[in-house]
């Protein structure tokens, strides 16, 4: 058994990147299945969106590492540092 890992989903919108924090829970061999952590959601690759606590396989170029300041604002409800 593997322990889950935290990271982030980065997705290009029309007012920048917005990255929305993720815990990888498997691999397939070109997707990930993951269960969304941002308390408001996240619009997924394909306009899906996926509520807090949904798992979804998303694409896995999607993925990366971010440090937790940069959605600091999306997981605490807190503004920008």
């Amino acid at each position: 058994m593997t322990i889950p890992t935290i990271k982030a989903i980065a997705l290009d919108t029309w007012a920048g990147r917005r990255y929305h924090p993720v815990e990888v829970l498997g691999v397939t061999p070109k997707k990930l299945w993951v269960r969304i952590l941002a308390p408001d959601g996240a619009l997924l690759p394909g306009r899906r969106f996926a509520r807090c606590g949904d798992q979804v396989l998303i694409p896995k170029h999607a993925v990366c590492e971010v440090k937790p300041a940069q959605y600091a604002g999306h997981v605490d409800g807190e503004e920008w540092e």
